[in-house]
């Protein structure tokens, strides 16, 4: 006869078998997924392969040796003299019946090091207010929106820059690609708006998922940060290579992209891209310098990128404020019964305001 205690801890035995059992699927999963890539194919790659075969796939390599130990250098020394600018943007939304709302802004932080061109500015840049009306996937178009708007915003805000402080900037530190292929002329204008004043422009990309140097050893699966995660140290490069693909085949050779990976004293790989231009104005370790002091002061995180980024981020206090303003034009407008696609994320706010 089994009691009520005995159903219960056969229940609770279930479970724990069930929880063991997928458990251990997991842990058979990975390891699977993880000999094919770092007891196979990983583990037998030669990187001379990459500098080998890199060109035919429009990744020349600049340097004969792949990896690199990033210079250990005083960041005050390296950058005395000189005023280096962060641009980054923020954005955020708010998906209502009828209307769909994306504001963004561009953030510029000024790190100062030249007391006769002094530069200080730590502010908002730029800011827009887009209104999406369209029918179809709401999400996807709020992601599609808020990207355009972001790339219009940080492009005229480095033209701006550009035109009107060149005679105070030196360097310019900016978050992510050089160039994209739907933004292209977008970015190209600004990069060359800072090119031709002799401003140095050096673009970081924090998240990259790129492929250009797995692609040519056939390593399709992985990006290259997946494959470099395995083989890079904290404070180590890869070569610089400049890419010659399709993208930028119309383009002068001094403007074509020159790009190489870190991994920083925090063990997170970002991708560096800058014209190839700067190499021959300035050569490729006064680049390197550069970078390698911005890191420092950021403690493995670009300090000037980092600074910009928390001013152009909207914190919660900035987007509860900014919805409730947006809720009120609608009750005066009236709209009385709000509704929100993200209901449930805004919905205490609309009660706590009275909108609901």
């Amino acid at each position: 006869m089994c009691t009520r205690n005995d159903k219960a801890e056969l229940e609770y035995e279930g479970k724990y078998i069930s929880a063991t059992i997928i458990m251990d699927a997991i842990e058979l999963a990975v390891k699977k997924a993880l000999s094919n890539y770092i007891g196979g194919k990983i583990r037998d790659i030669i990187v001379d392969d990459i500098l080998e075969k890199g060109e035919e796939n429009g990744v020349i390599p600049l340097e004969s040796e792949f990896f690199h130990r990033l210079p250990d250098v005083n960041p005050l020394d390296v950058l005395r003299g000189k005023n280096i600018l962060g641009v980054d943007g923020g954005a955020f939304s708010l998906k209502l019946h009828p209307l769909r709302i994306v504001i963004a802004k561009t953030a510029v932080y000024a790190l100062s090091m030249n007391s006769d061109r002094s530069f200080d500015i730590k502010d908002v840049w730029k800011f827009s207010v887009s209104i999406l009306r369209k029918n179809g996937n709401v999400a996807e178009q709020v992601r599609r929106k808020i990207r355009e708007v972001l790339v219009s915003l940080e492009t005229s805000t480095v033209r701006e820059l550009a035109e009107e402080y060149s005679n105070v900037i030196d360097i310019v530190i900016w978050d992510g690609p050089l160039y994209t292929r739907k933004f292209f002329n977008k970015f190209y204008t600004a990069i060359k708006s800072l090119v031709d004043r002799a401003v140095i422009c050096i673009k970081i990309v924090k998240n990259p998922f790129s492929s250009w140097l797995s692609k040519t050893i056939n390593l399709e699966t992985l990006s290259d940060a997946d494959m470099l995660s395995y083989y890079l140290f904290p404070n180590m490069r890869t070569a610089m290579f400049l890419f010659d693909g399709k993208l930028v085949a119309n383009i002068p050779y001094d403007m074509k992209p020159v790009f190489f990976y870190v991994k920083t004293g925090q063990r997170v790989i970002v991708r560096y891209e800058f014209p190839y231009g700067l190499i021959e104005e300035y050569g490729k370790d006064t680049i390197l310098r550069i970078i390698s002091a911005d890191l420092q002061l950021g403690n493995g995180i670009s300090y000037v990128v980092s600074r910009a980024d928390k001013i152009a981020r909207f914190c919660d206090e900035e987007k509860r404020h900014i919805a409730y303003r947006i809720f009120i034009a609608f009750k005066k407008c009236g709209v009385t019964d709000l509704l929100m696609y993200n209901q449930l994320r805004w919905g205490r706010f609309l009660y706590r305001w009275g909108q609901s």
